[in-house]
């Protein structure tokens, strides 16, 4: 198992070094960089217990910061609110008690590998330590699978495009594997405890099995974390606006409607592919929130749908112009206002019913 622990180092403590010294990081960056750097450390210390007997009855301590940290992470990228208050260090408290125990008894047998039922003094320390270690690295992780579901619907009132940057659609995969993880080393702990056979192969005891995992994690988020960006300035706030406790009046709401509309036909603000509702509620020196509510209330519909119909419109036009006829279909998608080949063509098939290629045809044989 050695080799994996050596990958897994490398690559965990390489990629937290890498990510520290980016000319401009953030606070989700400063948190990635911190998980990696525990991760690569938690992998030394596994290497240690095998040649320092004193750490040998020590529980994994450090895994019970992954949880804490990773959620973090993805709060950090979702939110523009700062994620690092005092109240987000309680998260760590557990890591902290586990801590101060394993210190103040370093010299006693807290961990006594296959003896994990026996009833001795520290039974309700192991039992204690057992279920908080499963409950953070599977409920923060199902928190952190949460909050990027709720991100990828609250989007689609925010910006008029979508990549796998703003979706986020790469930390599933992550989280998953972070999952998967430790999944293994529950499984695996299980049979160890209470079987008392081992299960393992090549020597591979159950918490170094979850290592493979945690190693693709590291190279996961080397690979994914390092490029994504903060995906929300300050003007583009995640949180729905609530319209129970909105005074929007239903004449300000049909001005702003009537502005909306108009501004739309005439300058096509549409056709910026990086168009967002603070974008346009710039343009019609209106609230956000107050543009938001009109799209969702008057047209029954979100800001992505509501741009990208816009667009449709404008290649239906482009399509039925005879001096636009040497553009390609995809040279149109991008002159309306589209950037992505996927996205269009999904759309498109969406609202008109037919393909990209069929509406044109159907157009210029009419």
């Amino acid at each position: 198992m050695n080799p994996i622990l050596y990958i897994g180092i490398s690559q965990a403590l390489f990629a937290a070094l890498f990510i520290s010294v980016k000319k401009e990081h953030s606070t989700a960056d400063k948190l990635l960089a911190a998980l990696l750097f525990l991760i690569s450390a938690d992998m030394i210390f596994t290497l240690l217990k095998n040649k320092i007997s004193l750490f040998t009855e020590i529980p994994p301590l450090l895994p019970l910061t992954f949880g804490p940290l990773l959620y973090l992470y993805v709060k950090s990228l979702i939110s523009e609110q700062d994620v690092l208050t005092k109240k987000s260090f309680l998260h760590f408290i557990p890591f902290v008690s586990f801590t101060l125990a394993a210190l103040i008894f370093i010299d006693q047998p807290i961990m006594p590998g296959k003896n994990f039922f026996e009833h001795d003094r520290f039974f309700p320390y192991r039992i204690t330590y057992g279920v908080t270690f499963f409950l953070i690295n599977t409920v923060y992780v199902a928190v952190s699978f949460l909050l990027v579901y709720k991100h990828q619907k609250n989007i689609k009132d925010i910006f008029s495009y979508t990549s796998g940057k703003l979706t986020l659609s790469w930390l599933k995969i992550v989280l998953f594997s972070f999952l998967f993880a430790y999944m293994l080393l529950y499984i695996t702990g299980a049979w160890y405890l209470f079987t008392n056979k081992d299960f393992y192969v090549k020597n591979i005891n159950p918490i170094e099995f979850s290592y493979i995992g945690l190693t693709f994690f590291a190279f996961a988020f080397s690979f994914f974390g390092y490029r994504q960006l903060s995906i929300f300035s300050s003007g583009n706030k995640t949180e729905k606006p609530k319209y129970s406790n909105s005074n929007l009046d239903e004449k300000e709401a049909e001005r702003i409607l009537s502005e909306l509309t108009n501004l739309m036909e005439k300058e096509k603000p549409f056709l910026d592919e990086k168009l967002t509702v603070s974008d346009l509620a710039g343009m019609l020196n209106v609230q956000r929130h107050r543009l938001t509510q009109v799209i969702n209330e008057k047209l029954n519909k979100n800001f992505y749908t509501f741009v990208n119909e816009y667009r449709i419109e404008e290649v239906k036009k482009m399509f039925a112009d005879e001096s636009k006829k040497h553009y390609s279909i995809l040279a149109t998608a991008y002159e309306c206002g589209f950037n992505s080949k996927s996205t269009f063509n999904s759309l498109f098939k969406k609202y008109t019913g037919l393909t990209p290629s069929e509406y044109r045809k159907k157009v210029r044989t009419a």
